[in-house]
C-alpha cells in the first residue's frame, strides 16, 4: 500500500471511530452508559467490529480483498450511524451521549460524520494515480 497524507488522515479517522466505539463498548460491558441493542447484541459492539474491519483493510495487500473488507466495515458502521441518527432525530435519547465543551452530542452523529468523511477520503485515495 502507498502511504500519503490523505491515507494517514483517513486512517486517523478510522482509529478515532475505533477508539470511540471501543470506549463505548467497554462502558457498556461495565454497565455505564450502555448502548442500544441490535437484535441480540449491543450496537456498539457491531460498530467497533465495523471500524476494526475498515482499519484492518488498510493493511491488507491485494486491492480486491482490501476493498471488499473496507466496504463491508463501512456499510455496517454507516448503517448503524444513519439508523441511530434518524432514530435520535425522531425519538430523541436513543444514542449514547458525549459531553464535550458543554454540549451533549449523540455518538451516532459523530459516527455518521466520520463515516461520510472516511468514505470520501477512501474514494480519493483509491483513485489517485500511484507515483
Amino acid at each position: 500500500f502507498q502511504v500519503s497524507g490523505l491515507w494517514v488522515l483517513m486512517s486517523g479517522l478510522i482509529l478515532f471511530g475505533l477508539f470511540g466505539a471501543g470506549g463505548l463498548s467497554y462502558d457498556t460491558l461495565m454497565g455505564v452508559n450502555p448502548c442500544p441493542m441490535a437484535l441480540v447484541i449491543r450496537a456498539c459492539y457491531l460498530v467497533f467490529f465495523a471500524y476494526l474491519v475498515m482499519g484492518s483493510a488498510q493493511f491488507i495487500r491485494g486491492g480486491g480483498v482490501s476493498r471488499i473488507l473496507f466496504w463491508i466495515g463501512w456499510i455496517l458502521a454507516f448503517g448503524f450511524a444513519a439508523f441511530g441518527s434518524s432514530a435520535e432525530i425522531i425519538q430523541d435519547d436513543v444514542c449514547p451521549i458525549v459531553q464535550t465543551a458543554g454540549l451533549n452530542i449523540p455518538m451516532c452523529y459523530i459516527s455518521l460524520a466520520l463515516c461520510i468523511a472516511i468514505a470520501g477520503l477512501y474514494v480519493i485515495v483509491q483513485h489517485r494515480p500511484s507515483r
